[in-house]
């Protein structure tokens, strides 16, 4: 084809945007007349056009899911629930980010690694199948988009985080040395970790949540080293506060929450017993520093035959790690029972398509009989899938 009737041939099919829109909507309707244009007419466009279009609406279904669909109280919404939003989608957006930039280095190599066992196709060409075949999946993310619009604003709660995540020690830990208290060369050490939630109708006075709440999950880890002839044995105690109760102006108060006669096995030179007050309360306010003192009490009770004879008080304060975010739960059980099954069926379907799209790109270009495009679309569907899992 001399330039002069390649030129009138470009002009006959119009601006490129409008070329590939066309070839968009004929690789949908007649895909193999779609890849037999482009045999004849390769294009980087559609690697170009067609994977940002994806990244375009992972972004705007993450943001209609984070932002639009939650609907967190104003009183409760701060600039850290804010930031972690804006983290969230970001962080769910580079993921996604990384699995098509896999899926189209996957396809690609192995539609190339057709030109090495008797295929016909080129690197350009190859370029184009690939941005087609993921045609499919833009298809899939705008119904995914439209099915989670469709489902109504849920109000959204606000969880805050204690002692995530843990920090070098012993910043984050309570730590007691005993030697003073039972004359034995040990210490305890003491970790808090736990979440709440607030309620949706919480009244904040001066940054004070006004009311009660429960931990949902929390655990208060005790570890007790001791020094003996053999080296350092170290036990430990995990005290559950999964459903504690947490007022604004009432502290956590644990009674005898580790004994020693349990974990001494004999070797104690005194037992002891301890009792903990924890102001776990001050972490109960909007919004929260991101590192807080927290002030304790601990009650070291020392027993001589069976008889309490000392009580030692030991009161401090330690840091640790205080965030707030958004109570994903009742959006996500309403995603669950009303979009997810949907969703699996569409990953499937989508996988189809673009498996056959990639069959028939197969054929139509490397001219594979149909035996061999099966192979070869196995192979990129079993890679896909050990890599990536069936995604869209």
């Amino acid at each position: 084809m001399s330039v002069e009737q390649e030129g009138l041939k470009k002009e006959k099919e119009g601006p490129p945007l409008l070329s590939l829109l066309r070839q968009m909507l004929l690789t949908i309707i007649n895909p193999k007349e779609a890849f037999l244009k482009v045999k004849d007419s390769p294009s980087f466009l559609p690697l170009i056009v067609i994977p940002p279009i994806l990244i375009i609406l992972t972004f705007a279904q993450y943001h209609v899911f984070y932002r639009v669909k939650m609907n967190i109280p104003a009183a409760l919404y701060t600039g850290q629930i804010d930031s972690f939003i804006n983290s969230l989608i970001q962080f769910r957006l580079m993921q996604y980010i990384v699995i098509v930039l896999f899926s189209v280095l996957l396809l690609l190599l192995i539609f190339s690694s057709g030109r090495f066992l008797g295929g016909y196709g080129d690197f350009k060409q190859g370029i184009s199948v690939t941005g087609y075949a993921h045609l499919p999946n833009v298809l899939g993310l705008v119904i995914i988009i439209l099915l989670i619009v469709s489902t109504p604003p849920v109000p959204t709660g606000v969880l805050t985080l204690v002692g995530y995540p843990a920090r070098s020690q012993p910043r984050d830990d309570i730590l007691i040395g005993l030697r003073n208290y039972t004359g034995a060369d040990s210490n305890l050490t003491i970790r808090v970790r736990g979440y709440y939630s607030i309620p949706l109708n919480a009244t904040i006075r001066s940054g004070v949540i006004i009311g009660a709440t429960r931990i949902v999950e929390g655990e208060i880890n005790i570890t007790y080293a001791s020094t003996t002839l053999s080296g350092i044995n170290k036990t430990v105690k995990r005290v559950w506060l999964n459903g504690t109760s947490l007022n604004h102006d009432t502290p956590l108060i644990m009674k005898n929450i580790f004994d020693s006669d349990d974990y001494c096995e004999g070797n104690c030179v005194k037992r002891f017993t301890v009792d903990l007050t924890l102001l776990l309360n001050n972490t109960y306010v909007s919004p929260v520093q991101e590192n807080m003192s927290i002030p304790y009490i601990v009650a070291l009770n020392i027993y001589e035959a069976g008889v309490k004879t000392e009580t030692y008080g030991v009161s401090s304060s330690f840091y640790t790690e205080v965030a707030q975010c958004p109570d994903p739960q009742p959006l996500v059980n309403l995603i669950n029972e009303k979009i997810s099954p949907i969703v699996q069926v569409l990953i499937i379907v989508i996988s189809i398509w673009q498996f056959l799209l990639f069959a028939i790109a197969l054929r139509v270009i490397h001219e594979f009989h149909w035996v061999k495009a099966i192979l070869f679309v196995g192979a990129y569907a079993a890679a896909k899938f050990l890599l990536l899992g069936f995604t869209i």
